[in-house]
């Protein structure tokens, strides 16, 4: 792995870049977003159920067109019955369907652009919630999204959510990650805790001890924070 292919890793998952698709839906009807996330033992492969309640303006989209090429299967698991297909880039949902749950895979392969990436350093894999985390097209103006997260054995996630306190794996997801480009990192890398002025910050390091010249080991891509 290259300095310079590190360094880029680095910048990705310590900011947030441009405007994610999605603007705000024209009206002010609530929305909750309710995503379940298995990630495959091999990091090859993304599976994801989403359950809605409320209207999903404009259908289902990912966070940049590109990434929809990456899906590799689609269909209703609950709330609705018919075969859901892309059209134009987005999965169309009826007006009338307020409730459902749609599970899609995706596959995660490397490629995409910064606002799209997904690459892979040292056996851990980085991939673009705009990748895998679909929304509606429009964002409702009042939206609650929560996800929860299964991890294969001894594989750890780096993400750009706020744990919550009911259970491990538990997020709650900002408003504002449908509005920007984020960078989220999954692989067998260490976790720390860093606590300072009466504030702790969770990170961790991307690099596996041992492996060449990038032995510095980043700390990077500080998750949440609480008093």
């Amino acid at each position: 792995m290259s300095v310079s292919r590190l360094a880029l890793l680095c910048l990705l998952l310590a900011t947030s870049c441009a405007s994610a698709r999605s603007g705000y839906a024209p009206e002010p009807a609530g929305t909750e977003l309710r995503y379940q996330v298995k990630l495959a033992a091999d990091l090859a492969s993304i599976d994801v159920t989403l359950c809605f309640r409320g209207p999903m303006f404009g259908g289902l989209v990912p966070g940049r067109a590109e990434a929809a090429k990456r899906l590799r299967s689609l269909s209703w698991s609950s709330g609705a019955r018919g075969a859901l297909a892309i059209k134009e880039g987005r999965v169309p949902i009826a007006d009338t369907q307020r409730e459902g749950c749609l599970r899609h895979m995706l596959d995660l392969s490397e490629g995409g652009d910064l606002s799209a990436l997904v690459m892979r350093v040292n056996g851990h894999l980085v991939a673009s919630p705009n990748v895998w985390l679909w929304r509606p097209l429009s964002r409702p103006l009042k939206l609650a999204a929560t996800l929860t997260l299964e991890l294969p054995v001894g594989v750890h996630a780096s993400l750009p959510f706020v744990p919550t306190s009911t259970r491990e794996g538990a997020y709650s997801l900002p408003d504002s990650l449908f509005a920007f480009d984020s960078h989220a990192a999954f692989g067998r890398f260490e976790e720390h805790v860093i606590e300072e002025a009466g504030v702790r910050a969770h990170g961790h390091d991307l690099v596996s001890k041992g492996r060449g010249p990038a032995q510095m080991s980043p700390r990077l891509a500080l998750q949440d924070s609480s008093p």
